[in-house]
């Protein structure tokens, strides 16, 4: 956010894309002092206006737009004459990550101001938005948004915008408060954040990555280079009528988003090898076009800024300043990281089953056969991390091998376990003795086999007992998230007559140690009160 004080200016979001950029061209030209308001959020970085540390025209303060109390004790100290608000959630794929953050950021922040400033009686409140509030165009109209165009936003990210572009509207009709809005196409230029799609390609090509195109590639947006949008902002600011909106856009020619790529291909000498399609994402806009004449007309705004040169100018920018987007960059690719697990989740979590008792998972696990032979996937650490809602970290891996008739426990262990057969067949009793458990004394039964490959995770405090199936001996694995000692562990008698396991087994192979365990009335008294 920014405000404009003396002649000032209180700017929201000045250290983000956009507002870094007007603010450094602003102070080139003007002498008027800038109060700098920003949360600092991962789309803004102290980096961007370093150059301002000691700069008496920028006072910068670290805040949230939607503390109404710092905003109006802001208005009251430095009372601006007009306040700019850039403060925005802009990236799509986030909103649809975490659409909360956006209605936040992008309506109750905006609420906050557009309060404060009505309050205080501020006489220009300009709001930056975005050509996304309109929706999507069919890739083959000749159609292009204007300022009549109805609203019809297609994620959380545009549907925030247009609730923001419509308070500040209310606040005019409603309050009288002097507001102008403009509504630009997609930019592009220094010191974008190294998630959006231009510098997401530049430096993955730098990094030697490939660079992940949604769907076909053939996506079109309306690019304009950030400095063609500022001066926009600027002829607003100072010719703008109160209570107008104006789009602002930079291209007369479409260009996809393949298109794009391709451009910034030749430009770094890369070859299309370089080109990794990958699965939509949903409710993807198809085209964006703005019609700028307004502007043009009224105040004889024109962008001055050509894709293929800027393009080129912004590739360089890019090259010269890995160490401002590197750290940008790692935060990042994590969030795509962390996307794609999620989606790798959803996909594999149909392959998990709760069972009867709680926390007690049965996992059909995935088997993927050719001539080679087969690729079997256990179990996704992401994936039972969230249906457990707890970390998994695993301490020891274990092998165990049984012989036909032997059984083993009934053990209840102080570990979380994850354990499946490698061959053989063999045949699982888990019981329920956790003693505050409402299922307590439950019994769930499974069959494993190679043909059949299952595989259970067991939380702790449930017994659980193995035996092999048939003729051959069993191999299993079990992986533990505490290392293991036996001290804590407790144990029932194999064919205690509360749980009454259906055991396929008659006079069944055990150690001493499981010879001798109590009944579950011996361990657990507490639960047979009476009974």
């Amino acid at each position: 956010m920014g405000l404009i004080n003396r002649l000032n200016y209180f700017y929201i979001n000045f250290k983000g894309f956009i507002g870094t950029n007007f603010i450094l061209d602003w102070l080139t030209q003007s002498d008027e002092e800038i109060i700098n308001l920003d949360n600092l959020t991962y789309a803004g970085s102290l980096e961007n206006l370093a150059s301002l540390k000691d700069d008496k025209q920028h006072v910068f303060i670290k805040g949230d737009i939607c503390d109404s109390t710092l905003i109006i004790s802001l208005l009251t100290k430095y009372k601006p004459r007009a306040i700019i608000n850039f403060a925005a959630e802009s990236h799509v794929d986030r909103s649809i990550a975490s659409p909360e953050e956006f209605v936040v950021t992008n309506v109750t922040g905006t609420w906050a101001l557009l309060d404060a400033a009505r309050e205080n009686n501020v006489k220009h409140f300009h709001h930056v938005s975005t050509d996304e509030v309109f929706g999507s165009l069919d890739l083959n109209t000749s159609k292009k948004f204007h300022e009549g165009t109805l609203y019809e936003p297609k994620s959380p990210y545009s549907a925030s915008k247009a609730g923001s572009d419509h308070l500040v509207r209310a606040y005019h009709e409603t309050y009288g408060l002097p507001i102008t809005i403009t509504n630009s196409s997609n930019n592009y230029g220094p010191y974008q954040d190294a998630e959006k799609f231009i510098p997401r390609v530049i430096t993955n090509l730098i990094e030697g990555k490939k660079i992940p195109i949604y769907g076909d590639g053939k996506y079109v947006r309306d690019w304009i280079h950030v400095e063609d949008h500022c001066r926009a902002i600027d002829l607003v600011l100072h010719k703008g009528k109160i209570g107008e909106t104006y789009l602002v856009g930079g291209q007369v020619k479409n260009t996809n988003n393949l298109e794009l790529v391709k451009k910034i291909l030749k430009i770094m000498g890369k070859d299309e090898n370089e080109i990794e399609f990958i699965t939509d994402r949903p409710g993807h806009d198809r085209k964006y076009a703005v019609d700028w004449r307004k502007i043009n007309k009224e105040l004889g705004w024109e962008p001055l800024h050509d894709l293929d040169t800027w393009l080129t100018k912004t590739v360089d920018w890019y090259m010269s300043n890995d160490w401002w987007w590197k750290p940008l960059k790692k935060e990042a690719e994590g969030f795509y990281e962390e996307q794609r697990d999620i989606k790798s989740a959803d996909k594999f979590k149909e392959f998990v089953k709760e069972t009867s008792i709680p926390g007690l998972l049965l996992i059909e696990m995935p088997t993927y056969k050719d001539a080679r032979g087969f690729f079997r996937e256990v179990t996704r650490m992401n994936v039972l991390e969230k249906i457990i809602g707890d970390k998994f970290k695993i301490k020891q891996w274990n092998h165990a091998k049984s012989k036909p008739k032997v059984v083993r426990g009934l053990h209840a262990e102080s570990h979380n376990k994850l354990i499946y057969p490698v061959s053989g067949k063999m045949f699982a009793a888990i019981a329920d003795l956790r003693a505050d458990s409402p299922t307590f004394g439950k019994v769930e039964t499974f069959n494993f086999s190679e043909g059949n490959p299952r595989a259970l995770y067991i939380p702790k405090g449930l017994g659980n007992s193995v035996c092999a199936l048939g003729t051959k001996n069993v191999n299993y694995l079990y992986l533990i998230d505490k290392y293991y000692d036996g001290s804590d562990t407790k144990a029932v008698a194999w064919d205690d007559q509360d749980l009454n396991i259906k055991w396929p087994i008659k006079k069944p192979i055990l150690s001493q140690r499981d010879k001798e365990n109590p009944t579950l009335r011996k361990l657990f008294p507490e639960r047979f009160v009476g009974k």
